[in-house]
């Protein structure tokens, strides 16, 4: 899916994965709220940051935190200087995020938290 804040980017892309593994959509209430980076920074910054974001999110869902990510789990990664903290997927060793206009990109990246799927 191309990138668009509000419905594909680092805070909303994970969403239709959780719907289809979980049954439970944590983009409702979420998706197309805002249309801009800057829109997507203050839902970040209110929440006080990523994971406080997603910890809110996926809690009322009944998803917990995982102590050990493993493929298939949603995480939270460091991204570049330019992207801060991003919203991704564990792939074995990598990380699958979607960041800014620049599209999808696989890393291995510390993962700084996750959340069992």
């Amino acid at each position: 899916m191309p990138f668009r804040y509000g419905s594909a980017d680092c805070l909303t892309w994970m969403a239709p994965w959780v719907l289809a593994r979980r049954g439970v959509d944590p983009g409702t209430g979420i998706r197309e709220t805002y249309s801009t980076e800057f829109g997507a920074l203050r839902i970040v910054r209110k929440a006080g940051g990523m994971v406080p974001f997603l910890d809110g999110v996926f809690a009322p869902l009944g998803i917990v935190r995982a102590a050990a990510p493993r493929p298939g789990d949603v995480a939270v990664v460091q991204g570049r200087p330019d992207e801060g903290e991003i919203g991704g997927l564990v792939l074995e060793r990598l990380v699958a995020c979607l960041a800014r206009p620049a599209g999808l990109f696989l890393r291995p990246t510390p993962i700084i938290a996750a959340w069992r799927i």
